[in-house]
């Protein structure tokens, strides 16, 4: 699943997203998620109002990965993610 800038809309806060089968989701964003993310779209407009852009890159401006997600969240509670 590739999130992008334009798959998120702040007026209705909600996110619009393709999974599996390229079924259509359309999920809901919390008010502090949406001040977060509005926030982020001012510091770099471009970047936010361009079709395709990833809404959540690396350090090195690539898209964020799945595994990215998963080291990131257990260096942070210190515990497997998504492990059986």
């Amino acid at each position: 699943m590739a999130l992008n800038w334009n798959d998120f809309d702040a007026t209705t806060q909600l996110v619009h997203l393709i999974g599996k089968r390229d079924k259509e989701r359309v999920v809901p964003v919390g008010e502090a998620a949406t001040a977060s993310l509005t926030a982020l779209q001012q510091k770099s407009p471009v970047a936010a109002t361009a079709s395709g852009k990833p809404l959540f890159v690396n350090q090195r401006g690539g898209r964020l990965t799945a595994r990215s997600v998963a080291r990131i969240l257990q260096r942070s509670f210190g515990r497997t993610v998504g492990g059986h």
